[in-house]
């Protein structure tokens, strides 16, 4: 079921992502002249399609089908991404008798350098402009909630945070020079903002200031292990839910929604707390402060021999928020703002993997990752679930930049050097390139699947 779930937001992450990016390919072909003769979503065999010259049909179109000017739009069988035919364009699809042709005035390959380089970085453009759109959207619909706290409530145990001096009960005043106000400074402070660099960090330790230093390979460690710094913020609570009757919390009397307080006398203000506390007391009675409608009641609890209790938990904030609203022109300043800062951690992370600051297999994700955090992302609620589609947007236009053969990227290198050169390469040395790019990509798929497998 669980696979069945992360096929299924992997189809339409991938299915919007490919969608929009083609579309910037096909409106710029259009406006320069150029003919896109396929405009498909899915790969592969066709299923059904429809153009103005057969209508609506199913299964394959005749062999010799022209549709002269006009568009197949066609569903095909593999739900893996889609394409559009450019009529000239060249790419492994050519045939012999399209490479000893001249071109046509409708055709790529008769374009002006400009009218080429704007059709290839359309797709990219339109991936850029999808991320803006979602960033500002969420913005403007739901504003910036803020936690109006740099209080820490918990530092877990052998965490980069408890590593590197903090402890509970701290306030963040201050990183790398840059005052800090509510909780979500703190998080940007401390991983996104400055990314590549060290940070020093200011507390204020029960009146006393300390001054913490927290290094850049410790934050990429953390980031490339998809671990987290363990700090939990001051008013999270934990809150018990799935509790199992014949497991050690059903048999105590603990019931679904109960909050807990307190264990062993300890005030419980993370999971990762609570779950410290339980565990490290196997077979040993834990007693637990709880809250529930009825009002407040002490239970006693004795962890199984593998340290837990058969509950569920989550973990809600009860702090004070912030929450604040924008207009339309503030909510599209701030989406282009986020998609820079986006762009700028991406890019950065590369820079750090070449460094050797982050290990390979781990910075890179195939389409078993993708898949995974996809409906990861979709489970935690709509608004995770876009900013994932916006991140991974943004990532597969950066990709697609890079001057690689068989990418984007790729094809505007080679109209540039044509354009330099005032001459156009040879048919066969341009398929000769394709075919090498597309075996490097189909070799470093290989190599990302094997490593989300081992993962």
């Amino acid at each position: 079921m669980e696979f069945l779930n992360s096929l299924f937001y992997f189809i339409i992450v991938l299915g919007i992502l490919v969608f929009v990016h083609e579309l910037g390919h096909f409106l710029a072909a259009r406006l320069t002249g150029m003919r896109a003769e396929i405009f498909s979503i899915g790969m592969g065999k066709r299923l059904f399609g429809w153009n103005k010259i057969t209508g609506l049909t199913r299964g394959d179109l005749p062999n010799d089908w022209d549709g002269g000017n006009h568009t197949d739009y066609r569903l095909s069988l593999l739900p893996i991404g889609g394409y559009v035919k450019i009529s000239g364009m060249v790419d492994e699809s050519m045939d012999n008798e399209e490479i000893a042709a001249e071109p046509k005035s409708y055709e790529f390959r008769s374009k002006n350098a400009l009218q080429k380089a704007f059709v290839l970085i359309a797709g990219v453009v339109m991936n850029l402009l999808l991320a803006i759109a979602i960033f500002s959207w969420l913005t403007y619909t739901q504003g910036e909630t803020k936690l109006k706290t740099t209080e820490i409530a918990y530092v877990a145990n052998k965490s980069l945070a408890s590593n590197i001096g903090f402890e509970n009960n701290d306030k963040i005043v201050a990183i790398n020079g840059k005052k800090i106000n509510n909780w979500t400074e703190v998080i940007d402070g401390l991983v996104i903002d400055d990314l590549g660099k060290d940070k020093k960090i200011i507390v204020d330790r029960s009146g006393t200031q300390v001054t913490l230093k927290l290094k850049n390979k410790e934050v990429l460690d953390v980031l490339s292990n998809k671990g987290s710094l363990g700090l939990s913020p001051k008013g999270n609570i934990v809150v018990l839910t799935d509790i199992f009757t014949l497991e050690p919390a059903g048999e105590a009397g603990l019931m679904t929604y109960d909050t807990v307080r307190t264990a062993n006398n300890e005030e419980i203000a993370s999971v990762q707390q609570f779950i410290s506390v339980v565990s490290s007391n196997k077979e040993q009675p834990v007693e637990l402060l709880i809250s529930r409608k009825s009002g407040d009641t002490l239970i006693t609890v004795i962890p199984n021999n593998k340290g837990k209790i058969g509950a569920g938990l989550f973990e809600i904030s009860k702090g004070d928020f912030e929450i604040v609203s924008f207009g339309l022109g503030e909510s599209l300043a701030i989406g282009f703002d986020k998609t820079i800062q986006y762009i700028d951690l991406i890019v950065t992370s590369i820079s750090q993997i070449f460094k050797g600051n982050i290990a390979f297999e781990n910075a890179v994700g195939g389409p078993i990752m993708i898949a995974k955090q996809s409906a990861e992302s979709a489970e935690r609620g709509i608004d995770s679930f876009l900013i994932f589609i916006a991140a991974l947007s943004l990532s597969l236009a950066l990709l697609n930049i890079l001057p690689i053969p068989a990418l984007d990227g790729g094809h505007l290198l080679i109209v540039l050097i044509e354009a330099i050169y005032r001459k156009e390469l040879p048919i066969k040395v341009k398929m000769a390139i394709q075919n090498v790019g597309m075996l490097l990509l189909l070799t470093l798929m290989v190599i990302i699947v094997i490593f989300d497998v081992l993962r």
